[in-house]
């Protein structure tokens, strides 16, 4: 009798495995289904500030997303930090929440008629996490002369002449702001075109 219910678990377990497919399987293809329907909304929510983020940036974090692993049996002894939430909502009132964890699984839940499809995410080398922090905070452009373009510079962060702020480099006379501000080149201060 013991073995015939091991059997039939099996089978259940099996047949359970087939119907719902792999993690990672299942994972694209909402992704994939996400994207066909349409973004409506991406909005992005980290600490108490939530905010809304351009619908061509949406696209390209849902094209980031598939290099995303879903796993199977993560280890689960220790749980994440979370760092945020990225929540993407489509024109046909689909939902997918992604939550923003560095150097660790974190979770994922597509909301679709009613359904719930949970999943466990692997983002190796945080390229996914790297994509919305440079969303969230872009980096301001550089602005140097002809001459200086060809120069290198020290990374070591030094001091705007104008406002007293930090510059990208020791050897810059003046920050991103300051240099825009004036039409000059950030490290040299000459006038640009």
């Amino acid at each position: 009798m013991g073995q015939y219910i091991r059997i039939f678990s099996l089978v259940v377990l099996l047949g359970i495995q087939m119907a719902v497919g792999q993690p990672n399987e299942v994972w694209q293809e909402k992704l994939i289904d996400l994207s066909e329907k349409g973004l409506a909304e991406v909005l992005v929510q980290q600490n108490e500030n939530i905010q809304k983020i351009s619908l061509n940036d949406g696209r390209n974090l849902l094209e980031q997303a598939k290099k995303v692993l879903a796993l199977e049996n993560p280890d689960q002894r220790s749980l994440p930090t979370v760092e945020g939430r990225l929540t993407f909502f489509s024109v046909q009132h689909d939902i997918l929440v992604i939550e923003l964890v560095k150097d660790h699984w974190f979770n994922g839940v597509y909301m679709c008629q009613g359904k719930v499809t949970p999943f466990v995410l692997k983002d190796e080398g945080n390229h996914f996490l790297q994509t919305v922090e440079k969303i969230m905070n872009p980096q301001p452009e550089i602005q140097l002369c002809s001459e200086c373009c060809n120069k290198m510079f020290a990374t070591a962060l030094g001091e705007c002449s104008a406002c007293k702020g930090t510059t990208e480099s020791i050897g810059f006379k003046y920050c991103s702001a300051c240099a825009a501000q004036k039409g000059v080149c950030q490290a040299c201060g000459k006038k640009l075109k």
